[in-house]
């Protein structure tokens, strides 16, 4: 037995202790502040000013977070999970800070970048823990526990935030969650601290210009998708492509023959959905404040249903996820999600009662619960051992890059319609229509790639 193999034993008891705790704290607080965030969005950007910058308050979180999560993967697999979980906590709370105090829509910007720094780092810790310090066959379940994380936030923050927004202040929005953040330190730290360091691949410094080079490449891109199209913009949005594009190689994780395409294949449908749900969600207080003249506090319970059904569908799949092929999880839940898109454009257009989005949001949470994890496990089993934080980087930037990008196509089909004097049921109809087809993508990669012989481990 590997010295390596010796030191993964004391953190498997971790399940029930103060680790869980502490990660699921955390995942907690970075719920409250998303969700917080997503909802008093229309009423900050009112304050501030600054309309044609809204997709880029979620793109500028997730470009920050690409930065940080090439470093923070090779960091965990160099050094282990603590020192990059306490600098990440740091670099989050100076962008929480930055957020209350922003005077304009740049400067809230360059603050949410910052957040998204601490944030990838945070989210690179989490993946790697749950795969390094738990055995294969409680980590559906782990999955399970860390989407109740979601439960509370949901149901209190989008209402909590709409309100304080709408009657008080919302800087005290980002400020309120500072305290919670010493609570997760200190009950995370220790068991952190017993997780072992894994196998380092390739050099840190050369990883850090990879992932500053996709991150200036995307930035481009969506920059470029904003402005006004021309052969200009075109050459912008194709340089932008190629500077991202080219490092993206090295990023992904290695692993045996045997495992590569089944984990890559785990990373690109993590993208597609994400960019599918979260994209549209992303717009959905947008849309019900500007449509149907629903007040923050309202919209923000909108999204309340999906969290509930997405919990409830994460545990289904952790209990029965041996019933049924992964790909046969991922299909349905991925339909499911179109219904609800669907069925959200009907609310768009006015074609049923403005309530609707709350039955057609819950439906969408079930069809993404069991999806998301089932891609998350499917990731965690196909991972050589000691390569668990290169793998968290890749599911990580995976993720970042979906929400960032429909951010930016989104932001960029607001713009042009604006330009073009679209109805703005029309504009807001073209973005949900883009997330129909990239959750089409995804089920034909899994009903494509994970064939009868190539099915995806659910366990090592």
């Amino acid at each position: 037995m590997t010295h390596h193999e010796d030191k993964d034993q004391p953190t498997q008891h971790a399940f029930f202790g103060p680790l869980l705790f502490g990660l699921l704290l955390a995942i907690t607080m970075h719920a409250f502040q998303e969700l917080s965030q997503a909802t008093a969005l229309p009423i900050i950007v009112r304050d501030l000013g600054g309309a044609s910058l809204y997709g880029a308050a979620f793109s500028a979180y997730l470009l920050g977070a690409l930065l940080s999560l090439v470093w923070a993967g090779f960091e965990i697999d160099r050094k282990g999970p603590f020192s990059p979980f306490l600098i990440g906590l740091a670099i989050f709370a100076s962008g929480i800070v930055l957020a209350g105090l922003a005077w304009s829509m740049p400067s809230f910007i360059a603050a949410r970048a910052l957040q998204g720094i601490g944030g990838g780092t945070v989210s690179a810790v989490t993946f790697a823990t749950v795969t390094r310090a738990y055995p294969e066959d409680i980590r559906p379940r782990v999955m399970a526990w860390m989407t109740t994380a979601w439960v509370v936030p949901s149901l209190i923050a989008p209402a909590v935030a709409g309100y304080i927004a709408e009657y008080y202040n919302w800087r005290w929005i980002f400020w309120g969650i500072l305290p919670f953040m010493a609570v997760t330190a200190i009950f995370a730290s220790p068991g952190l601290r017993a997780i072992p360091v894994g196998i380092p691949h390739g050099n840190g410094f050369d990883k850090t210009k990879d992932a500053l080079r996709i991150a200036f490449g995307m930035g481009l891109l969506i920059w470029a998708i904003g402005i006004k199209p021309s052969f200009l913009s075109g050459i912008y949005i194709v340089s932008g492509l190629i500077i991202a594009l080219m490092p993206l190689k090295r990023i992904l994780p290695t692993a045996t023959a045997e495992r590569r395409l089944r984990l890559w294949t785990a990373i690109m449908l993590r993208f597609a959905i994400v960019f599918a749900f979260f994209g549209a969600e992303s717009f959905m207080p947008l849309m019900l404040i500007e449509l149907h003249n629903y007040d923050a506090f309202i919209a923000g319970l909108i999204l309340t249903g999906a969290t509930i059904t997405w919990v409830t569908s994460a545990f289904a799949f952790s209990k029965w996820k041996d019933r049924f092929q992964v790909r046969v999880w991922i299909s349905i839940g991925m339909s499911i999600v179109i219904l609800a898109l669907v069925m959200t454009i009907a609310v768009i257009q006015s074609l049923v009662p403005a309530w609707t989005a709350l039955i057609a949001w819950t439906i969408g949470g079930l069809g993404m619960g069991a999806t998301y994890t089932a891609v998350s496990v499917t990731a965690m089993a196909n991972t050589d051992k000691g390569r668990e934080g290169a793998t968290g980087t890749a599911i990580g930037m995976a993720e970042s890059l979906g929400v960032a990008l429909i951010a930016g196509f989104g932001g960029a089909i607001l713009n042009f319609g604006t330009r073009a004097h679209w109805l703005m049921p029309t504009t807001m109809s073209l973005i949900w229509v883009v997330c129909i087809a990239m959750a089409a993508i995804a089920i034909a990669t899994v009903i494509i790639v994970f064939t009868e012989q190539n099915e995806p481990k659910t366990k090592g």
